[in-house]
């Protein structure tokens, strides 16, 4: 939840600036660094990297189908980083990232310097956001499917971001599982985002 919130303040922000390909990508390639520098004083490795919506939105801009630029859209290159620690890692590293219910972390810590606005001024918008993509009709089927693909392979779960719990073992069955899942919230998010 926490991420996909993340991602909703990235795409505020980035409609809020109203910028093109050009100033967009080198603010979020700074708010990047500013990540990196944070994750790496807390002892995490972070990959400095143009986040996935923006790469499916400059793809838009260039003028590929909706459908062609979420199916080329690049993996982040943290969920491999990521897949590689151990589960305790994992949520610690998630920690240091989005924070906890008493951190605020890296990615939050760092907003501000990077947009010139704090998350607080777009966290409303940005839960409304979620909340539409998360009704909508596409989505809530793909995520059934995500549940009931995952309980297929042995795992229950209620969302992607239930994985974490269940550990190392449940990565491969997730990352199969996860794909058809992604691709719908990422279409609802952009048709909801405009």
């Amino acid at each position: 939840m926490m991420r996909r919130l993340a991602l909703g303040f990235l795409v505020l922000a980035l409609t809020a600036c109203g910028a093109q390909e050009d100033p967009v990508r080198r603010q979020v390639l700074k708010h990047e660094e500013l990540i990196a520098t944070c994750m790496h004083r807390n002892g995490f490795d972070y990959v400095v990297a143009v986040p996935v919506d923006l790469a499916v939105q400059e793809a838009r801009r260039a003028g590929k189908p909706l459908e062609q630029a979420i199916a080329e859209r690049p993996t982040n290159p943290n969920d491999t980083l990521l897949a590689a620690l151990p589960a305790d890692r994992q949520a610690a590293w998630g920690d240091a990232l989005y924070g906890t219910d008493t951190t605020a972390g890296c990615f939050n810590e760092t907003y501000r310097e990077a947009w010139g606005k704090g998350l607080e001024d777009l966290s409303e918008k940005s839960e409304q956001l979620v909340a539409k993509v998360q009704a909508d009709p596409s989505v809530k089927k793909a995520l059934s499917a995500y549940v009931e693909c995952m309980r297929g392979k042995g795992f229950r779960v209620s969302s992607p971001d239930g994985v974490y719990e269940l550990g190392e073992a449940a990565e491969p069955a997730h990352a199969e599982c996860v794909k058809p899942y992604e691709t719908v919230y990422d279409k609802a998010y952009l048709k909801h985002s405009r």
